[in-house]
C-alpha cells in the first residue's frame, strides 16, 4: 500500500514538474510584471502594482496570463477607471515593446486593459483599485501551505481544463 502511494506521488510529482515554466519563462513574467510597473508609476508614481491569481501564487502554467492589480492610482468611480485605464493603454502603446491585441474592456464588472506582449507571448490583464484578486490569491497561498496536495493538484486540473 506505502509503495502504490509513493508511487503515485512521485507519478503526480513529475506531471506537476512537467507543467511548471522553465527559469528563462519564470524572468520573462518578472521582467515584464517590472516593465508594466514602471509604465503604470509614470503616469501614477505613488501607485503599486501588484500580481494577483496564478502568477501571484506561483500555481501558474507556462500558458496562463499575467493578472495585474494597480492600487493608488485614484480612480473611484466605474468611468473615472475607465479612462485611467484608458492612460495606461496609451502609454503601453507608447512603449519600446509592442503590445499586440491592446484593448479596454470597460463593460465588465471589473474594467480591465488587456493585452499580449509581443516579444514572449504573454497574456496580460490589468484592474484597478480591486483588492479581491489579492485577497484570493491569499487564500491559495494560505489553501497550499496547509494542504500539500494542493500546488500539485492545480496546476494538473488547470491544464486539463484548458
Amino acid at each position: 500500500m506505502v509503495i502504490f502511494i509513493l508511487s503515485r506521488h512521485v507519478r503526480a510529482a513529475a506531471i506537476m514538474q512537467a507543467f511548471r515554466p522553465t527559469r528563462k519563462e519564470v524572468e520573462v513574467r518578472a521582467s515584464l510584471v517590472e516593465t508594466v510597473s514602471k509604465i503604470v508609476t509614470n503616469i501614477w508614481p505613488d501607485a503599486l502594482v501588484q500580481p494577483f491569481g496564478s502568477y501571484a501564487t506561483g500555481l501558474y502554467l507556462p500558458s496562463s496570463d499575467i493578472d495585474l492589480v494597480v492600487l493608488g492610482a485614484g480612480p473611484e468611480t466605474k468611468q473615472e477607471q475607465v479612462a485611467a485605464l484608458k492612460r495606461i493603454a496609451s502609454a503601453l502603446r507608447a512603449a519600446e515593446w509592442q503590445a499586440d491585441d491592446l484593448e479596454v474592456i470597460a463593460n465588465a464588472k471589473v474594467p480591465i486593459v488587456k493585452f499580449r506582449h509581443a516579444d514572449s507571448g504573454l497574456d496580460v490583464d490589468i484592474c484597478l483599485e480591486s483588492r479581491d484578486g489579492l485577497l484570493s490569491s491569499a487564500l491559495a497561498r494560505k489553501a497550499s501551505r496547509k494542504f500539500a496536495a494542493y500546488k500539485f493538484l492545480v496546476p494538473v486540473l488547470k491544464k486539463w481544463r484548458a
